[in-house]
């Protein structure tokens, strides 16, 4: 088996981003494509199988094992039910114990902020500061309700308690309607 083709980089197109907890910027590749990149290798030579699973707290566990020319490496995947059906829990789950486990044989899937090659990160992070200095300067903010301009002062405590104002960017007008529970409509 040639573990190079199996363990190359994906495409830039290919890494997709999901907003998390805290505002926190998550990068993943979608699991059909980590299933395509296994198809790659001769056939029969890989298989996925779910040993086990459990239902605990409103979240779906599975643990699966990827087994690649007789090596096998196993992780576990889990999914809240929140909402969802069970189903769609043990599909989501086993999606990530599988892309866990591809992770476990090398394949590039798993990010953390270090791994990520810089090529594949927007070309817009590496301006020259002078020059992003200025662009930050001429930046004009709004607020996302009411649509007037607000301080860079305001952009930041809003920033500061996104989890308050629903990850918006507020006056300070608005963000009192927020904190008073009372959500304004917007006109």
């Amino acid at each position: 088996m040639d573990y190079n083709r199996l363990t190359r980089p994906f495409e830039p197109s290919q890494i997709r981003e999901r907003q998390g907890k805290k505002n926190m910027i998550y990068r993943y590749v979608p699991v059909y494509h980590i299933e395509e990149r296994l198809m790659e290798l001769p056939p029969g030579s890989w298989s996925f199988v779910v040993k086990d699973h459990f239902e605990k707290n409103g979240e779906i566990a599975v643990l699966g094992s990827l087994t690649i020319n007789g090596t096998t490496r196993e992780a576990w995947g889990s999914s809240a039910l929140e909402g969802k059906t069970l189903g769609d829990c043990m599909k989501s789950a086993s999606a990530l114990s599988l892309t866990k486990c591809a992770s476990l044989f090398g394949v590039p899937c798993v990010f953390r902020e270090t791994s990520i090659s810089q090529q594949q990160r927007p070309q817009q992070q590496y301006q020259q500061p002078q020059q992003r200095q200025q662009e930050i300067k001429n930046v004009q903010y709004a607020c996302m309700d009411c649509g007037s301009i607000i301080s860079e002062a305001e952009v930041n405590f809003s920033k500061k308690y996104a989890d308050t104002f629903f990850g918006k960017t507020l006056c300070r007008e608005c963000q009192q309607f927020y904190r008073n529970n009372q959500i304004r409509r917007v006109k």
